[in-house]
């Protein structure tokens, strides 16, 4: 189990994502359920989004706002307090597997999982 860090300047980085969200037009918690650190991996995360285009937005709003943090993961989970989609930002890679979101989908599942919803509705 990695020690945990702790990175003070990643407040600043959250706030100033908040209001980038704000002025982007999502407000919490109708858009987003929180704007969380990721300290062991350096980064932040947004859980709770509703919207698979907000989070395709919010992921465009990260990207552009921190271009030197490489590591991007995008995925859906229904299984956590805070259900739906997830945008994790940071400067570090995931180091193991077991790191990993338990439970959450990649995008390949995320498609099977939007189309099982979709064919529900439709028959």
């Amino acid at each position: 189990m990695n020690e945990f860090q702790f990175h003070g300047d990643l407040f600043k980085f959250r706030s100033c994502i908040l209001e980038r969200l704000a002025a982007g037009g999502y407000c919490w918690p109708d858009h987003f359920g929180s704007v969380d650190l990721v300290h062991d991996l350096y980064g932040l995360e947004v859980a709770g989004v509703a919207q698979e285009t907000d989070a395709i937005e919010i992921e465009s709003l990260l990207r552009s706002q921190f271009p030197d943090w490489q590591f991007v993961r995008i995925s859906y989970d229904d299984h956590e307090s805070e259900p739906g989609w997830k945008i994790r930002i940071t400067r570090e890679a995931e180091k193991t597997p077991t790191e990993s979101w338990e439970g959450a989908r990649t995008r390949d599942s995320i498609l099977r999982h939007v189309w099982k919803q979709l064919t529900k509705r439709i028959w």
